[in-house]
């Protein structure tokens, strides 16, 4: 069965395939309603100062995807619709457990040697300015996303962390069955709603291929709802504005009472200068969750600015500054901040590379105290 193949087996028939593909630097059209996709991203992390211990660790993940589009076939009489199925293998080690000893995580790739597992399989289908997706999902594919903030490594600009430490967020890697629906009332007004399974288990090691699916309220649902603004300027100066709320009821097995949780964010980007030759963007996002019993995050910021357009002329490399902080209720520790500094250039569209700083204050994943950690971090990517 394939979800029994070795890991390394895995990776070097997924290199295959990226290999071949990739030199098209897009998904690859099998035909005209059938699409493949995928990458290989690896990268090295040294904690030069503080953290836990100094030292280095390498990560990697494997990604492949296979997409069907119905617009293409049937006359399209059926049109609007959408079948994806895509996995993803990671293996090395996370440095934010081992040498830095952060909350927010300086990678978003980092979850240690898993050979294999489902990530998506869904249906989704358009009809008119309504859509509906049902299946094996990430949350954060549709809420609390900043495509501004996409290329920072750290794990706070995805989904927040503190929806990720105290909901058991569907997010990578733990995605989970659910329906969505989304609802375009104009063209830059948009309304949409999921109810989300909550992952099970959480740990990889009892799950490792993401097919264990079980709906009991002890482990509780998972509702997201957002309202998002994506008006355009003059000079094509894009924005987007959301703001959302995520609610989580389960059944708490010691009280044999219903456990309540809930939890608001909002996200903003802007592009603030736009020409032929540079690109500047800047973004803010923020969460809150009331502080219930042992929750340990209440709240959690953070803002930042790209530019693209440095030394390419055609936008191919890009800058960003951001800062991240998350706060807690912790004796000791009240916040954990992150200043990261990235440079990402991409080169013949398939390729690229991308140096990182990341100068951790507070690292709070344990209740004593951590110095400050200095990180410097080097990812190469490779996609089609």
């Amino acid at each position: 069965m394939f979800f029994g193949l070795s890991q390394r087996y895995f990776i070097f028939v997924s290199l295959v395939a990226i290999l071949i593909f990739a030199p098209s630097g897009h998904a690859y059209n099998i035909t005209a309603y059938l699409s493949i996709d995928g990458g290989y991203i690896g990268e090295v992390t040294g904690n030069v100062v503080g953290g836990y211990k100094r030292g280095c660790a390498y990560a990697g993940q494997v990604n492949l995807g296979l997409e069907f589009r119905s617009d293409s076939i049937c006359n399209k009489k059926w049109s609007g619709a959408k079948f994806r199925v895509s996995i993803q293998g990671t293996h090395g080690t996370i440095p934010s457990e081992n040498l830095i000893g952060d909350v927010q995580g300086v990678s978003n790739i980092a979850i240690g040697n898993h050979p294999v597992f489902l990530r998506h399989l869904f249906y989704s289908q358009e009809v008119g300015p309504v859509r509906f997706i049902l299946g094996l999902q990430d949350i954060n594919d549709e809420y609390d996303h900043l495509d501004a903030s996409a290329d920072f490594l750290n794990g706070s600009w995805g989904i927040s962390p503190l929806f990720a430490n105290v909901f058991d967020i569907p997010s990578y890697p733990n995605t989970s069955l659910a329906i969505d629906f989304k609802w375009n009332i104009t063209p830059i007004w948009v309304w949409q709603m999921a109810a989300y399974d909550t992952p099970y288990p959480l740990d990889k090691r009892e799950n490792p291929y993401n097919v264990n699916w079980n709906f009991t309220m002890d482990k509780g649902f998972q509702f997201a709802t957002e309202f998002h603004c994506t008006p355009t300027f003059k000079r094509e100066l894009n924005g987007a504005y959301k703001l959302g709320a995520s609610y989580h009821l389960a059944n708490d097995s010691v009280t044999e009472t219903k456990q309540h949780r809930w939890g608001i964010y909002a996200n903003i980007e802007q592009v603030v200068y736009n020409t032929k030759f540079h690109t500047v963007n800047v973004f803010a996002k923020g969460g809150y969750i009331p502080k219930l019993g042992q929750v340990v995050s209440f709240a959690h910021s953070g803002i930042g600015v790209t530019l693209q357009g440095i030394f390419s002329k055609h936008k191919r490399d890009m800058v960003g500054l951001g800062i991240t902080s998350t706060m807690h209720t912790l004796d000791k520790v009240k916040h954990e901040t992150v200043i990261e500094i990235t440079y990402k250039y991409t080169l013949l569209e398939c390729f690229y590379i991308q140096p990182d700083i990341q100068y951790v204050i507070n690292p709070s994943l344990s209740s004593e105290s951590i110095s400050n950690a200095l990180v410097l971090m080097l990812r190469l990517g490779l996609a089609f």
